[in-house]
């Protein structure tokens, strides 16, 4: 009997948790969840709660998959789990992956440190992550910081490895909990986010992308000065930005700004390498300096409701070029564009009330004022003024001006007298990009015409028709700076096609001048106002203003000098606009070394590569880039029409209404994989067989137009047999 008892008394032992010497083990008891064994050590005896805990000192009490479960038992008392404790897991090498409970709110000092965890299941009730928590941890590419956590320690994700950091918590007030990991390169800041510490992600230099979604952050930037970092995603929610947003992250080049956001902090974008940008019409509100030092910056559009341009919001964008500016705008402060050295001109709405002192300082492009009110807005100090420049207003406001302070002193455009209008008209236009009509007011002054591209700046562009004056080819078009029809003036600001005419004088006004306004006339000189800050003309030819584009060359000029010699042109020149050579057979165009941009549509005979080009090479009549794959160009057809017309196997692009105007009568396509093509790489209305290599048919059909073309597959070439003849025995 004693001894059934005693085997009775051993088998109860054996189903109870193993009870250890408190002063010889770190843990209370031991429990089982599936196949983990698991260390708990009593944290409050009333409270019966209990934390995860280790073996003994040494290191290694875990491995593989470990489980923690919600509540363990102990000595006939439940406990509920709801820590892990300090150093629990530190130091295990072969530990894998561990589930949290659900009871869990904390996690302690040095709970994972040194570990090769991969994967660690967290709960949504966990609000604690306490310092060097997970530091070194290697394996751990991905966490998310829940709603739920209210505190994370210094140091607490220290060098682990982490590539892909989402927070959401309301705030994390620490500078250090996610210091020097060298793997981060994806963080995404959630909309439940509203403080962390400006210094929170310091060493982590491989950061290339941020979403950012916070709508109600508070405080400075935590993303600023991330040295790698290339895109940032802003939320459709986001309604404002911090302060220092994404400023000293040089490697961002483009940022859209979601509709819904209604104001950007001091110094958002400084010092950034955004190139353009669009702010969207609900932003109301600026702080200073938003885009100081953004050296690459060239475009922007402000907002309708933007009325105030603060405190040095453009300082040292060398690279402005075009601004839209806002209607409503009463204000522009202190050096809001100091130093916007590439700016060409400035419109002034009638709105504008104050420009602050040194508004303009060191903006040495800046040739022309447009002022648009009749009475002169407060100028602090005396406006900046480059060589050459002057200030275009409504003439009939001179006296105004003349006796306002700091204008007093000025150069005003008001000299050369208006053209006055004879008539207008109006006109339905279709168009095409946004599939509707809309009306177009015409301009006649009874030499020329023009229409109105911009009713609230007075804008209007000159429209002369090809077809006017056809019998007076001798004659010279002198395009004025202004138009009048008695109550308003217009400034005339664009060409977009002109009369028969032997020469054209193009005024400091003109800021657009369409592609092809040159063609089809005998024209033989193009000559620039010195004053116009976008063009400029050498020797009768229109470049612009830089001289690294060529415009147009005029279709008599080159037959004029001498039609045998090859045309050469500066060597600033990069680019050659589409159509800068046409409606005429010029003779053969020297490429030079410094030429990167080739427009179609050249009525060139031949063209000749500088072996010095980088970008170009020519094979056949062609130019193409410099690996052989694209063709940018090609010369006149000489001849009326070519009877077969090869594309070289190496061709896999090739670029629009290059052979638009070529003829033959059938195009032999080298290579079995169709290139590139465009509607009016080739004139599809033209009659041609087009043949491909054997086996590709299928191929060239399924591309939209190559299949329109009449496609024939080649032939196998014809083999002849020897005829043999037996010889008599």
């Amino acid at each position: 009997m004693k001894n059934i008892k005693l085997l009775l008394i051993l088998a109860a032992v054996a189903l109870q948790p193993i009870v250890i010497n408190a002063q010889q083990r770190h843990f209370d008891f031991t429990h089982k969840t599936g196949k983990s064994k698991v260390y708990y050590k009593i944290t409050d005896k009333q409270l019966l709660t209990a934390e995860v805990t280790y073996k003994n000192s040494e290191l290694g009490s875990y491995k593989d998959n470990v489980e923690i479960a919600d509540s363990v038992k102990f000595r006939g008392k439940t406990y509920v789990v709801t820590s892990i404790g300090d150093s629990a897991f530190f130091g295990c090498e072969e530990l894998d992956t561990v589930t949290l409970s659900s009871t869990i709110k904390s996690i302690g000092r040095n709970a994972f440190s040194l570990t090769n965890v991969r994967n660690i299941k967290f709960n949504e009730q966990l609000e604690e992550i306490t310092a060097e928590a997970f530091a070194n941890c290697n394996l751990i590419s991905e966490f998310t910081v829940t709603n739920s956590i209210k505190k994370i320690g210094d140091f607490a994700f220290e060098n682990c490895g982490l590539r892909k950091l989402i927070i959401n918590c309301k705030e994390i007030s620490s500078p250090r909990a996610f210091n020097n990991i060298s793997t981060l390169n994806e963080i995404t800041i959630g909309e439940n986010v509203q403080t962390l510490s400006y210094e929170i992600f310091s060493g982590c230099d491989n950061i290339r992308t941020i979403n950012y979604n916070a709508t109600s952050f508070i405080g400075f930037s935590p993303i600023e000065s991330l040295p790698s970092l290339t895109k940032i995603n802003i939320g459709s929610n986001v309604v404002s930005l911090p302060e220092n947003f994404i400023r000293n992250c040089v490697n961002v080049t483009e940022v859209t700004l979601p509709e819904n956001l209604s104001a950007i902090s001091s110094m958002a974008f400084a010092n950034t390498s955004v190139r353009e940008i669009t702010i969207k019409d609900k932003i109301n509100e600026m702080g200073i300096a938003v885009f100081k030092d953004c050296l690459q910056l060239e475009f922007v559009s402000l907002p309708n409701n933007l009325a105030v341009i603060p405190d040095l919001t453009f300082e040292n964008c060398e690279k402005l070029y075009e601004l839209a500016i806002p209607d409503n705008l009463t204000e522009i402060d202190t050096g809001a564009f100091i130093n916007c050295k590439s700016l060409p001109a400035f419109v002034f709405p009638k709105s504008v009330e104050i420009i602050g002192k040194n508004a303009f300082d060191g903006c040495l492009s800046l040739k022309q004022y447009i002022v648009e009110s009749k009475n002169p807005p407060v100028l602090e100090n005396s406006l900046y003024m480059s060589s050459n420049a002057f200030v275009d207003i409504d003439c009939s406001a001179i006296l105004s001006y003349k006796n306002a302070p700091f204008w007093d002193s000025l150069t005003y455009n008001c000299d050369m007298d208006n053209v006055t209008v004879q008539s207008t008209m109006e006109r339905e236009v279709f168009d095409k990009t946004r599939n509707k009509s809309f009306t177009e007011r015409i301009i006649n002054t009874g030499d020329l015409s023009y229409v109105i591209t911009n009713e609230r700046n007075k804008y209007v562009s000159l429209i002369a028709s090809a077809t006017s004056y056809r019998d007076d080819i001798t004659r010279t078009i002198d395009i004025p700076a202004r138009i009048s029809d008695g109550e308003n003036i217009y400034t005339v600001t664009g060409i977009e096609s002109i009369g028969v005419c032997q020469s054209v004088f193009i005024p400091a006004s003109i800021k657009t001048i369409d592609t092809m306004v040159f063609s089809g006339i005998d024209l033989e000189n193009i000559e620039v106002d010195k004053d116009n800050p976008y063009f400029a003309s050498l020797d009768g030819v229109l470049y612009s203003k830089n001289m690294k584009t060529l415009v147009a060359y005029p279709p008599k000029k080159a037959a004029n000098d001498n039609n045998q010699d090859p045309i050469v042109l500066p060597d600033e020149v990069e680019v050659i606009r589409y159509g800068a050579f046409a409606a005429s057979k010029f003779p053969e165009l020297i490429i030079g070394k410094n030429v990167k941009s080739i427009g179609t549509n050249q009525d060139i005979l031949a063209f000749h590569i500088s072996e010095d080009n980088p970008y170009f090479i020519g094979i056949d009549r062609f130019v193409t880039t410099k690996d052989s794959s694209r063709i940018i160009t090609a010369p006149k057809q000489t001849t009326h029409a070519l009877e077969t017309f090869t594309i070289p196997n190496c061709i896999k692009r090739i670029d629009n209404n290059v052979f638009k105007y070529w003829q033959f009568d059938t195009l032999i396509m080298q290579s079995t994989v169709p290139p590139e093509i465009f509607e009016q790489s080739f004139d599809l209305t033209k009659k041609f067989i087009c043949i491909v290599p054997k086996g590709s048919l299928n191929a060239y059909t399924k591309n939209p137009y190559f299949k329109q073309m009449n496609l024939q597959e080649e032939k196998p070439a014809k083999t002849t047999k020897k005829k043999t003849s037996k010889k008599k025995k």
